[in-house]
């Protein structure tokens, strides 16, 4: 209202009333303009908590990640730890059952040792007692093949027979 007719409405005023009415009037015309400002600056200021806002809900949204993150990872490490413990634990039963097969399988090879020592002299034996009862038999087959030889054919031909074998016993 003042703005646009504020010079003619203020022009027939009296000299004093004019002034004051200019004043009045650029006082209105800045108070509009602050007006504007402000409300530009009251705008943005809500802009600016909007923003803010939203920044600060995903900065918490993110927390609440990295956290859940983290607790995650803590999780996995402690089963890892339990893992690794009880990976140690088997080791060692095994390190141990290892030893004690060790220790079995030495005994076992001595004790084969000790089988292979008295089968080798138990065959010594057995080798001795079939050579010597195989003596026997040749002298007895010998001896008796010879009587039947000498009985069946002519003495010179049972001699040059029993010539062939050998008869150092």
């Amino acid at each position: 209202m003042f703005k646009s007719s504020g010079s003619q409405y203020c022009s027939s005023r009296p000299p004093a009333l004019h002034t004051l009415c200019i004043s009045l009037s650029l006082f209105l015309s800045l108070s509009h303009s602050a007006q504007e400002d402000l409300q530009d600056l009251f705008d943005y200021n809500i802009k600016t908590e909007k923003t803010t806002t939203k920044l600060l809900n995903d900065l918490v949204h993110a927390e609440e990640v990295v956290g859940q993150q983290i607790l995650d990872l803590q999780q996995l490490r402690s089963q890892m730890a339990q893992e690794i413990e009880s990976l140690k634990q088997e080791v060692q039963r095994r390190r141990s059952e290892s030893q004690i097969l060790s220790s079995e399988l030495k005994f076992v090879l001595e004790r084969l040792g000790d089988t292979e020592q008295e089968i080798q002299t138990l065959q010594q034996e057995v080798d001795e007692d079939t050579t010597e009862s195989h003596r026997c038999v040749a002298q007895l087959y010998f001896k008796v093949t010879k009587v039947k030889l000498e009985v069946d054919t002519e003495p010179e031909r049972s001699d040059d027979l029993w010539s062939l074998v050998n008869t150092e016993w």
